[in-house]
């Protein structure tokens, strides 16, 4: 029977920008937030370590490329600056044997540049290390920007007004162009195809989620031969919110009721982990009850949803939490427009376990959590390559997109 266990430090930072990686022979995730601490978590030792010295008045953080050297660890990160109103670019580099930081500002820009740029990035994405999506709150654009030094290639309205586009990792390469599935900030809406490099975007039928559409609430399926997309919502209160699926020619395929685990059933955090032997689609994550500023329970849960039709052909809620002041908040991975494209969950395909980093309130406090989902005996016969692997041979699994337009 799947279980599941968390753990969680003495202090806080946002957990959705976040890097796995092995340091000294075991496995860790380095938590990049730019406002408060950084948070090196041990997944073996389940031990939390804060890190200063490379702090920042900003939010939203989106990685554009990161390596281990060493003993450190060295970033480049996309945010936004609070105190400026700007877009910046830092490098960000940890040293985790002295468990110190440092900060070099790349490049910034202000409304000097563009007279719509804010700090509020946090519903664009990062495309690939030399390119950056930058979407904003209440604003139609989609800027193209230059990852190496934040020069704007091209700044496209999609035509939403105030209600404007969320970005997201769940991204097909065709040989004439990149398509990537958006939403729009807006209940009525459906998700959009969008075109990378030729700026435009198709409207795909019928497929609104009963509320806004999100399409960062879930990760890719992602197989030897099939890749599936997905969206949600969880952004307005009282709705019933459905899942979404779609080929990678973004056609919708059928959408799923989460409704028997909750009758309003907000995702907070939720992944594809892999596929069963009998053909089920296995998911891990968070639902709660209602939208965050009403909810008054919420479920670390595991679903079973059959790829045949995608109906919820079962479920589990593992551990609910009926005291908000001291329970999960947020996963870190796959919860909507805060996740940061690497932000995926971390599998460790021997022990068949499955890792993400949580917002965790403890007496009404915030600190940063992990989540251990135990599927040891869940008969998966295929993993999702959409996710970071621990005991692998291959290669983890990320978007690293180098794609010249002809």
């Amino acid at each position: 029977m799947p279980s599941v266990s968390y753990c969680y430090g003495g202090f806080y930072t946002q957990p959705y920008a976040y890097v796995p990686f092995i340091y000294n022979r075991k496995p860790m995730i380095l938590v990049l937030d730019i406002l408060n601490v950084c948070g090196l978590i041990d997944l073996s030792e389940k031990t939390f370590a804060s890190i200063t010295g490379h702090e920042d008045n900003g939010k939203y953080a989106r990685i554009v490329d990161f390596n281990l050297s060493g003993s450190k660890v060295k970033s480049r990160i996309f945010y936004g600056h609070i105190g400026n109103d700007s877009w910046r670019l830092a490098d960000i580099e940890v040293d985790l044997s002295a468990l110190t930081a440092s900060r070099t500002l790349i490049a910034e820009k202000t409304s000097s540049d563009d007279a719509d740029i804010t700090y509020l990035v946090k519903k664009g994405q990062v495309l690939s290390q030399r390119t950056i999506l930058v979407a904003e709150g209440d604003k139609p654009y989609i800027w193209s920007v230059d990852a190496k030094d934040l020069s704007i290639i091209s700044k496209y309205d999609t035509g939403f007004g105030e209600y404007n586009p969320r970005l997201s990792h769940q991204i097909v390469i065709k040989p004439d162009d990149i398509y990537m599935l958006i939403g729009e900030h807006l209940d009525s809406a459906n998700f959009y195809k969008y075109a990378v490099y030729s700026e435009t975007l198709t409207s795909i039928s019928g497929s609104n989620p009963q509320s806004s559409p999100n399409p960062m609430i879930c990760n890719m399926f992602v197989s030897h031969k099939t890749r599936l997309l997905t969206g949600g919502a969880n952004t307005i209160a009282g709705h019933n919110n459905l899942l979404c699926w779609f080929d990678d020619d973004f056609n919708l395929l059928a959408k799923t009721d989460l409704s028997s685990i909750y009758s309003t059933p907000y995702p907070e955090g939720l992944v594809i982990v892999g596929k069963k032997s009998n053909g089920n689609l296995v998911l891990v994550g968070l639902i709660a009850n209602a939208h965050l500023i009403e909810v008054t329970a919420n479920s670390l849960v595991y679903l079973e949803i059959d790829s045949s039709n995608y109906s919820l052909a079962s479920y589990q809620k593992l551990q609910e939490f009926t005291d908000m002041n001291n329970a999960p908040y947020v996963l870190g991975t796959c919860l909507g427009t805060d996740s940061d494209r690497l932000g995926l969950p971390v599998i460790d395909v021997r022990s068949k376990k499955v890792y993400m980093t949580a917002w965790w309130k403890v007496g009404g406090d915030n600190r940063l959590g992990l989540v251990e989902f135990d599927l040891s005996d869940v008969d998966i016969v295929e993993w999702n390559q959409h996710a970071w692997f621990l005991n692998k041979t291959t290669i983890p699994t990320f978007l690293s997109l180098n794609v010249i337009p002809q």
